[in-house]
């Protein structure tokens, strides 16, 4: 149990600064200037006030100094991260062999953190992430693979459907699907793009959105399906 729970402290960790890379890469600002703030009344934010998941449950999701609500969506990444990290851990999946997977897990919860904010997949964060991926399968050795031609087969038919349908996938998720074919392979890839439609298909049912043409982030979908291919794929090699 208590190993749980530190992995739930360490990933809540982590969520909280995946928010800040994803909040301030895209504008080009510092990771590290200005220090947290509250962004309605901009006074600094104390130690005490930044535990991941623990000080927005005290605080009631409110700024301790002007009362004005805080967004939400670090406390979720907070839980989120914290749990995947209880998941990696039951499935004994923090191990050598399995860094290029991590790698990909990473890359995911970044982008989908900024594809939520800004409908971005941001260039900063995916291409050294996608190189040290490619870097971590030739330096490691582990069950993933490079599948070269898998991955430009899905390149040129993902492009070729964003002519056919235009705005069926943005660019965005074009080139992060390619570097998932090249890493996993057009089976696995299927398998993901699959779960990911269902889930997008049944949010876009329940969340009464009022227009077809409103978009939806979609690469939180695809990360929650991607993370459970590789759990369901390589987790189980340790039982």
């Amino acid at each position: 149990m208590i190993v749980y729970i530190l992995s739930f402290c360490i990933g809540s960790c982590f969520g909280s600064f995946f928010t800040v890379v994803s909040e301030r890469l895209p504008l080009g600002l510092s990771l590290i200037r200005p220090t947290s703030h509250c962004t309605k009344c901009q006074t600094p934010l104390k130690a005490c006030d930044l535990v991941p998941v623990a000080s927005y449950l005290y605080l009631k999701g409110h700024c301790r100094y002007c009362q004005q609500p805080y967004p939400k969506m670090s406390f979720i990444a907070e839980i989120v991260t914290g749990l995947l990290f209880c998941l990696l851990t039951a499935t004994k999946l923090w191990s050598l062999w399995f860094i290029p997977g991590l790698l990909l897990i990473l890359t995911a919860l970044l982008l989908s953190l900024t594809d939520i904010l800004y409908l971005l997949v941001e260039p900063v964060i995916f291409y050294p992430l996608t190189l040290c991926t490619a870097l971590s399968i030739f330096l490691i050795d582990s069950p993933f693979s490079l599948h070269a031609i898998e991955g430009l087969i899905c390149l040129l038919f993902l492009a070729g459907l964003t002519k056919i349908i235009p705005n069926s996938l943005g660019h965005g998720d074009v080139l992060l699907l390619s570097s998932w074919g090249l890493f996993l392979g057009l089976l696995e890839l299927n398998l993901v793009l699959l779960q990911a439609c269902l889930l997008a298909l049944f949010y876009g049912l329940i969340s009464g959105r009022k227009t077809k043409a409103e978009p939806i982030p979609f690469v939180p979908f695809l990360t929650f399906a991607l993370i459970s291919q590789l759990i369901w794929q390589f987790g189980l090699i340790v039982h």
